[in-house]
């Protein structure tokens, strides 16, 4: 029965890390990646749990005999704690090569965005506004966007252009105009443009309310 204990003990306390942490580290990042992960965490309880019960289990062995106790009854448990203290050491190193792992998964995502945030800066000073936009559909599957503050990507998007089902369409070479118009429910998001949306769309024609900056538009 102790013996059964024994992998039983093993099995739900050691290395959820080892067996199951899988974060990027290197190579491109395609997708948008959550570094976080609870496996360090529940190794380190793992660990604490095994140890604390492993070292009580060991320490009742060493008493000298009690044929009232009946811990010393059977001639295993010393065996069982040394296994448990095996447990909570693997649990342990678990714990820290998950650590390490979700840490440098981080580092990885952070330096992939910057390169390519690089990449669009170098394109946009060069005036390849299509690499621009092919590097921030890369950003976008990440789950970043193209650092629109540095004037020279922001040069490739002279619009910003907020659009609704409705068959609203406003767009405006300020942020905050088109911004404004998500404000007021009037569209879901503000987004880059190479051109002015509302106008290549054609099926749509300007109100009175026009003005040289914005462009809104209904059907």
């Amino acid at each position: 029965m102790l013996g059964a204990m024994r992998w039983a003990c093993a099995l739900m306390l050691s290395g959820c890390s080892f067996a199951f942490m899988n974060k990027p580290t290197s190579g491109p990042i395609d997708r948008d990646v959550d570094c976080r992960s609870a496996l360090p965490s529940i190794d380190v309880v793992g660990a604490l749990l095994a140890g604390g019960l492993g070292a009580l289990l060991y320490a009742a062995s060493l008493q000298p005999p009690d044929p009232n106790d009946f811990l010393d009854l059977d001639p295993e448990v010393r065996g069982v704690a040394i296994a448990l203290l095996g447990v909570s050491a693997l649990a342990t190193a678990s714990a820290v090569y998950g650590f390490y792992e979700t840490h440098a998964c981080r580092r990885h995502v952070d330096d992939e965005v910057a390169s390519m945030h690089a990449e669009a800066r170098v394109a946009a000073r060069s005036g390849r506004c299509d690499e621009v936009v092919e590097v921030g559909g890369r950003l976008e599957r990440a789950g970043r966007e193209l650092d629109l503050d540095d004037p020279e990507t922001r040069a490739c998007f002279p619009f910003f252009c907020a659009t609704a089902d409705s068959g609203f369409c406003a767009c405006s070479q300020e942020r905050s105009d088109c911004e404004a118009a998500v404000g007021a429910g009037l569209a879901r998001s503000c987004v880059p443009a190479r051109v002015d949306v509302c106008v290549a769309v054609g099926v749509i024609t300007p109100t009175a309310s026009t003005d040289s900056s914005t462009t809104k538009l209904v059907k």
